[in-house]
This record gives C-alpha cells, sequence and structure tokens, in this order.
C-alpha cells in the first residue's frame, strides 16, 4: 500500500514541466460587450476565484484592467472588501447582457467587408469569422442556419465561392457552418502556399535589381574625411503649420480633430502618435558637424551601451550610405553628460541640433519651435499643495515615444562606429537616424506636450484633466485627500498612460502606506529625497529644500554678480527674503 502511494506521487510530479513560466499578463477591457464573457473568464480564473487574493487587491486588480468606457462602472468605488463585490455586480449588470451581445456579433457580422483576393485577406476575414461565430456559439445553435450560411460565404469573393459549391457538388450535399469554415480553411491555405511560392521566386530578382542601383547611386557620407566636418546645402522649405498625425494600429473608424495649428488624425482605439518637423522659411542651410568624442573608458562603455540600447529599443535605426535619399540630411553631433546624482539614468546622450558651422545654420535654426503649450510652473507647484497627499512621477523616455514621420527621419542622422573602440575611419563608420523624437531638437518639448494633451483630451474624465494640468514635460504631480484615492490615482494614473504607450514610473508619495502599496517596479528607489520639478522634496518629511548658491560664484563684474544671483533656483519666490540684498546690490552697480 505504501509503495503505491509513493509510485503515485512520483507520476503526479513528473507530469509537470521543469521549466519557469513567465509572467501571467491579463487583456484590459474597454466596454466592449461582445469581448466581456471572454474577459471575465480569464479574470475569474487568475484573480476572482483565487481565495489568497484579498478583495481589496482584486479590485485594485479589476480596476486597473478596465480602460475608456469601462472606468464608468467603477463610480468612485474605494478599494475595499465591500465595493470589490459591488464593482463585479456592477460589471455583470452593465455587460453580461446575452441578447444585445447576440445582437452586436450578429451587426459585426453583417458589417464586415467583403476579403480581398489575396491570402493575407483571405486569411484575415476567416479569423473575424471565426471569432464572431465563436462568440455567437454561447448563445445559439446556428450550423445550418440558411441567412447565417449565406451571410458567411458572401463575405470572400465569388472564386472562393465557387470552390465551395464544387465541394458540396463533389459531396453530393449541403455543407452546415462547422463544414463551410473548414474547407475554407483548406481553400485558403492552398492559396497562401501558392502566393508565398510566387513571392520567393520573384525575391530573386528584386534583389539583382537592387545591388545593381547600389553600385550605380553615392552618397555624401562618403565625402567624410577625418577631421569630422560636413557642410551639406539644401533647399528651403516654406512650410510654417505643424502636422501630428498618427501610426495607425487599429480598426479604421477615421476622425479628424483640428485643434490651432495642429492636425490630428485618428483611427480606431489603439494609437501612437507621429509627429512632422515643421521647418522655418528663412532657413537655407543645415551643416552637418560632427564632433569627435573623449570620454574615459567606464564613460565610453556606457556610452557603446545607451546606443545599442535605443537601437534595440527601436529609437533608432541604420541607414544604409547607399541608398538614394531625396530628403533633407542633418548630422547632429552628439556627447555623453554623466551625472552621478541622477537615481535613474547617470549617463545620457545629449544631441546638439544647434551645432552649426560658421556661415551657416543648425537645424534648430530650421525648425519651427511651436508654441509653449507647458502649464506654468508656479502654478503646479501651488496646486499640488493644495491637497495633503502628493503623489508624483515621470514617463520613462517620454520624447521616445513619439513617432517621427520617416520622410523626416533623415533630417536626424548621426554618426556612429562599426568598431567603437577603435579610431574613427572611413571603413569605419556607422549611420543611424532617428524614429522617435530627439531630445535636443528646439520642437521637442512642444511635440510632447502636444502629443500627451491630444491623449488625454480623449479620456474625458476629471483624472485625464488633472494630469493635464499637472504634467511638465514629463514629470506628473498629482494631489490627493486620503490614501485610498492616491492608491486610485496610482493605478489609474498607470493605466491612462499605459494607453499612450508610456510607461509612468519613478512614484513617490508623502505617505508610507501609499508607498508600499505601488509596485517595486514603479517606485522611486532614492532614500528619502527626490526632485520635485527641480526642488529636492524630502518626502518622508514632506519639506522642501532650496540652497542659496550665491556664495560659489565669483563676483567681479555686474554680469557675473547676475549670474550669481541666477545661480539659485527659487520658482516660488521663497527665498526672496534670503536674496533682497544680493538684488539691491546687483541694483546698485
Amino acid at each position: 500500500m505504501d509503495t503505491g502511494s509513493t509510485t503515485f506521487a512520483n507520476q503526479q510530479t513528473s507530469q509537470y514541466p521543469a521549466i519557469q513560466l513567465g509572467k501571467l499578463v491579463l487583456e484590459p477591457f474597454s466596454g466592449d460587450i461582445t469581448q466581456f464573457q471572454r474577459f471575465w473568464c480569464a479574470f475569474e480564473v487568475a484573480i476572482h476565484n483565487d481565495t489568497t487574493i484579498s478583495p481589496t487587491y482584486k479590485f485594485l486588480y479589476l480596476q486597473g484592467l478596465l480602460k475608456r468606457e469601462a472606468q464608468i462602472v467603477l463610480q468612485d468605488l474605494d478599494p475595499d472588501e465591500c465595493n470589490y463585490y459591488e464593482l463585479v455586480k456592477a460589471l455583470k449588470k452593465r455587460y453580461n447582457r446575452p441578447h444585445k451581445t447576440r445582437a452586436m456579433l450578429h451587426k459585426q457580422l453583417q458589417q464586415l467587408p467583403q476579403a480581398g483576393h489575396s491570402g493575407v485577406d483571405l486569411r484575415n476575414t476567416w479569423f473575424r469569422i471565426s471569432g464572431i461565430l465563436r462568440g455567437l456559439r454561447r448563445y445559439e445553435g446556428f450550423r445550418t442556419v440558411l441567412p447565417m450560411l449565406d451571410l458567411t460565404r458572401s463575405k470572400f469573393p465569388s472564386d472562393i465561392q465557387q470552390k465551395l459549391h464544387d465541394v458540396e457538388f463533389q459531396y453530393g450535399t449541403d455543407l452546415d457552418l462547422h463544414q463551410i469554415m473548414h474547407h475554407l480553411d483548406h481553400i485558403i491555405a492552398s492559396r497562401e502556399k501558392y502566393e508565398d511560392t510566387t513571392t520567393l521566386k520573384d525575391s530573386y530578382s528584386i534583389h539583382s535589381s537592387r545591388r545593381s542601383r547600389e553600385r550605380s547611386g553615392s552618397h555624401a557620407v562618403r565625402a567624410i574625411t577625418l577631421n569630422f566636418w560636413v557642410n551639406i546645402v539644401h533647399e528651403k522649405n516654406a512650410d510654417d503649420t505643424v502636422h501630428v498625425g498618427t501610426t495607425l494600429i487599429g480598426r479604421a473608424d477615421t476622425t479628424m480633430i483640428a485643434t490651432g495649428e495642429i492636425t490630428a488624425h485618428r483611427r480606431g482605439t489603439d494609437i501612437r502618435l507621429e509627429v512632422h518637423l515643421t521647418t522655418d522659411a528663412e532657413a537655407e542651410a543645415i551643416p552637418t558637424p560632427v564632433p569627435p568624442s573623449g570620454n574615459t573608458p567606464s564613460v565610453w562603455i556606457q556610452y557603446i551601451a545607451a546606443i545599442e540600447d535605443h537601437l534595440k529599443a527601436g529609437f533608432i535605426e541604420e541607414v544604409d550610405e547607399r541608398a538614394v535619399n531625396t530628403y533633407r540630411v542633418y548630422y547632429i553631433p552628439h556627447q555623453a553628460v554623466y551625472k552621478k546624482s541622477s537615481f535613474t539614468t547617470k549617463l545620457r546622450i545629449v544631441f546638439d541640433a544647434s551645432s552649426k558651422v560658421r556661415g551657416a545654420v543648425s537645424l534648430n535654426d530650421c525648425i519651427h519651435q511651436g508654441p509653449t503649450l507647458l502649464p506654468d510652473l508656479v502654478g503646479i507647484l501651488l496646486r499640488i499643495r493644495l491637497h495633503r497627499l502628493l503623489l508624483i512621477a515621470d514617463v520613462e523616455k517620454a520624447f521616445h515615444q513619439i513617432c517621427l514621420q520617416r520622410s523626416q527621419r533623415d533630417a536626424t542622422r548621426f554618426l556612429w562606429l562599426k568598431d567603437p573602440y577603435s579610431p574613427p575611419s572611413q571603413g569605419n563608420l556607422r549611420i543611424f537616424r532617428f524614429t522617435r523624437i530627439p531630445f535636443g531638437i528646439s520642437a521637442s518639448p512642444f511635440m510632447l506636450a502636444a502629443a500627451i494633451r491630444y491623449y488625454l483630451r480623449h479620456f474625458r474624465s476629471s483624472l485625464a484633466s488633472e494630469i493635464e494640468r499637472n504634467t511638465y514635460v514629463d514629470n506628473v504631480a498629482l494631489g490627493a485627500a486620503t490614501t485610498k484615492q492616491a492608491v486610485k490615482k496610482y493605478f489609474l494614473a498607470k493605466s491612462v498612460f499605459g494607453d499612450m504607450h508610456m510607461n509612468l514610473r519613478q512614484f513617490v508619495c508623502n505617505s508610507n502606506l501609499v508607498n508600499d502599496t505601488i509596485a517595486t517596479e514603479d517606485r522611486v528607489n532614492a532614500g528619502s529625497e527626490t526632485m520635485l520639478l527641480g526642488i529636492a522634496w524630502n518626502y518622508h518629511q514632506d519639506t522642501l529644500r532650496m540652497a542659496i548658491k550665491t556664495i560659489d560664484v565669483e563676483v567681479y563684474s555686474k554680469r557675473t554678480a547676475l549670474r550669481a544671483l541666477g545661480s539659485t533656483y527659487d520658482p516660488l519666490g521663497l527665498l526672496t527674503p534670503f536674496l533682497t540684498n544680493v538684488k539691491i546690490f546687483v541694483q546698485d552697480l
């Protein structure tokens, strides 16, 4: 008896694979009633039925997964045990409606456009219909319902429908819906295989013609000499408007929104903004300075790693110097700035788009900077202290989350080395260009602020309005009256910026209870002090610290005296009593 028990236990253990499973990520729910059952089944299995998770944390998990229209059911509920069950009840009451779900699925099938003739279009339509039919099977049996059979057939071209009729003639019977989808799968697979074979044959001739073009083509980069200075002159452009477009990932539900000089095109629900660099009508020449760099070995290694991180993240892309280019080209010089006191990124690569040679203009001279969209700094500092609790965060690599139109990318090129440990030479050069907005361009703050404002004005919530009023470049500050409200704003703010394809991180609050709730990867790693819009903030004691730096600057002229006075950062004027004598001294000079 004992031996049998031992054997059974060993058999049970061996059934599990000896691997580390990845992190389970649940898909959010945005209010599409046809997707509710799928969402709730996943949430119920992963969280709702887990007795080891308290109802309060279940509330927070569920709250974080509700997006856009689905957030209406929250009704300002605080995260606690009773409210979790109220939230589940409200969610099911609003979205667990079989009759409406069934009608919406039928409508989706009816409005689905007919597929094209390519294998890709046919397969995409097949998957869409399969998903709709799986949803309908929960509510009705329709395998032999004639209108449903005809509707499904009509979503495919006539030649595909003819092949289905041939199958029915061969078998001598009508196909039900399951059989139709089965045979459509085989017909489409055959079409895909034929197209794959044709594409493979065509690729040989394409590759051959491309090689011949590359041999005949030339590029200005071949003229780079070892003094690292190249000047390329291009024609001027009189475009004086700023265009903000979108790179589309979702459904084609097109709307156009005009806001002053910003034109945004929005399709579907999942978008990433793409911007256009607007040039100044008076600019005529774009120089291309490429200065050398000299750094200590340890900093140089970090420099190399930073460039590789940019490449892996898709912020930059390599350019083939043999490719013929008809757009404006500018090579941005860059250097490393190392800041030991930084809590996040100690080494930053600074791209100087203001660099120019004598008698020419820089890239920033050619770009329209755009209006100032940043809120008043003093206003933010005053508003956020009207609440008992203060929650701050920053957007990770904010500028690099905004796409740059492909036609504009050659204006953001820069040089790098094929072998970073060898001296620069014509044979040791790589050319990169930005796919996202570089930080060193004068229009970058405007484009970032415009993109964030565009997104926030589509959420239409009090939190979105608060974020818009209290976001300064990539710094976000939120106020709360209670710890529950602060925790709720943490989750909602993460969700809002997540929908923007941005990561809100480095959260910190002047409440230890709130800080303990924030996820480790989202929490600031500093000891007890962090920066609040340029001011040192001790969030444990909730005090601000500002240093008077006038005594650290040597004064021997009025210019240096003004520099000494300006060296003290005091946007709120709290240090005015201590600086009055210095101001009087400067006025008397």
